[in-house]
């Protein structure tokens, strides 16, 4: 008896090695699993036969990819491993349960919908040993034959795990390529794979709504076609330039669209070689840069303005470094200068003869406030220019940014005219001031409500010195009895506009002399609502009398 068990055994593993051989190596995926359990059940003689995958590690749930029941194929189902017989099995060990699996199991919904008595299962693994299946024998009576029914579970068990392996990588490469699709088809840019003769092989979605290929297979357009003559002479010569070492090239190209609509489209292309270096096909990905383009031509445009208002300000202006160094001006600066800008460039002004020693100090205090980010200026130099002349100059001084890197705009101003304006006016104030200084009138001038100037006369008049002379105090020399009705008359003619009145009063001088004087008032408004009074005063004591 053990004899003819011995070779029972051998010839139904045998027969297994034979399935392997003959039978199971032509067939792959979903139909490899389903052949299997088909031959399990017959070849062992059991009720039923499954192979599950792990699909679930954390709530560790299978699902079966074959379901066999006396020979034929059954619907898969799905189940959770916890308080079955799998659960000791996946991960783990070979299990086997010849009886009384359900008293084992039985909270194990599956055994009693099968009638289970009998149970044996094997762990699936992958190449790296990590856990991704059961396969399994199910049984409605004992199972006798426990060693046999192992010893077949685990010659399957190899090419199953393989098999199971591999349909998993299949299908996760298929969800990459879909994914890898579904990315591609979204992307904004336009993408393209073609033949070096030109023919394409793929397009996505968006090069074809671009050119607008609608009803035309992709292999009979030429990619070159969609180019003037000129643009697919520049893409040849790309494509003959790409090889393993220099395997891609940018370049932008212009399109004209149906419409007369110029666009412009940055190419990134990109060679594919065999083993040997030969280009086999050619990727180009297009992005439209009509947007940046447009925004580039208008920053050459107001670039192009900023220079000219630059170079033809009325003003000189020069740019330095924050060491002062001399690095571009304008005409205006050459003129004002005498010097060339191109004489100029990387002289730092400290070290040129164009500032006397004494002006220095006051270059520096300039150049130090812009150094720390602050404007500088006006501030007044005397220029010494290149033929030796001297011209009075202004100086305002900016920090500014030009390409990340901070520079000192400095506006110079001519002020020779305004100096010998200025030099005028002194001259006719002086004269002013000589004149009244003589006059036999009292003349004071009254600006902002503040007496700005007196001659002597007044003086006279009042009996007091200049220093003692205030608006305030004029007011007080009035005689009492008089002098609420005067101030009131003054007040109601400056506040109605009056531009010119006379008023008549008695005044009691410092040293209590009593005097008649008359006054003529002109009254100047700027136009702010600041007043300005001119007054003439006249003592007219001995005329009273």
């Amino acid at each position: 008896m053990a004899v003819a068990k011995e070779r029972l055994e051998k010839k139904i593993v045998d027969l297994s090695l034979h399935y392997l051989a003959e039978t199971l190596s032509k067939i792959t995926g979903e139909n490899f699993f389903v052949q299997v359990v088909k031959i399990l059940t017959e070849m062992l003689n059991v009720d039923y036969a499954f192979i599950g995958m792990l699909i679930d590690k954390e709530s560790e749930k299978i699902k079966t990819l074959a379901v066999s029941k006396r020979g034929k194929a059954i619907e898969n189902f799905e189940y959770l491993l916890k308080d079955t017989p799998c659960e000791n099995v996946v991960g783990k060990k070979l299990c086997s349960y010849p009886k009384n699996i359900q008293s084992l199991f039985p909270k194990d919904r599956i055994l009693k919908e099968m009638n289970a008595e009998g149970y044996v299962g094997i762990p699936l693994f992958d190449s790296k040993r990590l856990p991704i299946g059961v396969m399994g024998l199910v049984h409605t009576k004992i199972i006798k034959d426990v060693n046999i029914a192992e010893s077949i579970l685990k010659i399957f068990a190899v090419r199953t795990s393989t098999e199971m392996e591999r349909l998993n990588i299949e299908k996760e490469l298929i969800k990459s390529r879909e994914e890898y699709r579904a990315i591609i088809e979204s992307q904004e840019e336009m993408i393209v794979r073609w033949l070096p003769d030109g023919k394409i092989i793929y397009a996505n979605l968006r090069f074809m709504n671009f050119f607008k290929i609608e009803n035309i297979p992709l292999s009979d357009i030429n990619y070159l076609t969609f180019f003037d003559k000129n643009e697919s002479k520049k893409i040849n010569e790309i494509i003959a330039r790409l090889n393993p070492d220099n395997p891609y090239e940018i370049s932008e190209r212009e399109i004209k669209k149906d419409d007369s609509q110029t666009l412009w489209i940055q190419w990134i292309d990109r060679g594919i070689f065999d083993k040997k270096g030969r280009i086999l096909e050619i990727q180009s990905v297009g992005r439209d840069i009509t947007a940046r383009k447009q925004t580039e031509e208008q920053l050459k445009e107001n670039e192009e303005r900023l220079k000219l208002l630059f170079e033809y300000a009325p003003d000189a202006y020069y740019l330095t470094d924050q060491s002062g160094n001399f690095i571009d001006g304008n005409l205006e600066a050459e003129k004002i200068s005498g010097y060339d800008r191109e004489e100029l460039k990387g002289i730092n002004f400290i070290e040129t003869d164009m500032l006397s020693a004494d002006q220095i100090p006051k270059a520096i205090e300039m150049l130090g406030k812009t150094t720390l980010g602050m404007p500088a200026g006006p501030t007044e130099f005397t220029l010494k220019r290149k033929n030796g002349t001297y011209l009075p100059i202004e100086i305002r001084s900016f920090p500014i940014k030009i390409k990340g890197k901070t520079m000192i705009l400095n506006i110079a101003r001519d002020i020779s005219e305004r100096k010998r304006s200025e030099s005028k006016l002194v001259e006719s104030e002086n004269r002013f001031k000589n004149l009244a200084e003589n006059l036999s009138i009292g003349i004071t001038i009254i600006e902002k409500g503040k007496l700005v100037y007196c001659n002597k006369k007044i003086c006279e008049i009042y009996g007091i010195s200049k220093d003692e002379v205030t608006r305030e105090t004029l007011s007080k020399f009035i005689v009492p009895e008089e002098r609420d009705d005067i101030m009131k008359t003054i007040n109601e003619n400056i506040k109605n506009g009056t531009k010119e009145f006379q008023i008549t009063y008695n005044i009691i001088r410092k040293d209590g002399i009593r005097k008649k004087i008359k006054r003529f008032v002109n009254v100047i408004s700027n136009g702010n609502g600041e007043i300005s009074c001119y007054i003439a005063t006249l003592d007219i004591t001995k005329d009273k009398k």
